[in-house]
């Protein structure tokens, strides 16, 4: 008896359910309204010109080093002041920095910018300009020293880490960034 009644309980149970649902989704209201709601909205970037499309183009390969340098000179740095190399490997590690980040910088002024690009090359160049600084000054507290001073070009570092993130989000939307 008790198994009848549970069967009978539980299939009007479910057949409910399937008209509540039914019900709901050929009137969605409330309920409806809300999720559409609720969806957030993003604004659309406008496309770059063909102009500015080739400036990023032209600057990425460029930008690839950048960064790529940058996460050494920020992995020597950890490493260094971690304990975990000593001050001559640190030393060789950074000491091509300052001159390779140069090359980068003249490369980098050497690009046609667009008029509408001339605010993000500028804040990219300041960028390099201010790894480069961040390096020498790592190598100049190394040679003499001077272990306190790496604060100093720790945060040279991190502001030109953000300039870069700020341009390559301008440029290059959705860019893996490492850090």
């Amino acid at each position: 008896m008790y198994k009848v009644a549970t069967a009978g309980l539980l299939a009007a149970g479910l057949i409910g359910l399937i008209v509540t649902a039914a019900w709901r989704e050929i009137h969605p209201g409330k309920t409806g309204a809300l999720l559409q709601m609720s969806e957030p909205v993003v604004p659309q970037r406008p496309a770059l010109s063909v102009e500015e499309e080739n400036y990023a183009s032209s600057l990425w390969p460029i930008h690839l080093g950048v960064k790529q340098n940058a996460v050494k000179m920020t992995f020597a740095g950890m490493a260094y002041k971690l304990g975990d190399i000593p001050r001559a490997t640190f030393r060789e590690r950074i000491r091509p920095l300052p001159r390779i980040f140069a090359i980068s910088l003249a490369q980098a002024e050497q690009l046609h910018v667009p008029t509408s690009m001339r605010q993000t090359h500028s804040a990219y160049l300041k960028a390099v300009g201010l790894y480069r600084n961040a390096a020498r000054k790592m190598l100049d507290a190394n040679e003499e020293n001077r272990a306190g001073e790496m604060l100093g070009a720790h945060e040279l570092s991190t502001t030109a880490a953000s300039l870069i993130l700020e341009v390559g989000e301008a440029l290059w939307p959705g860019e893996y960034k490492p850090n």
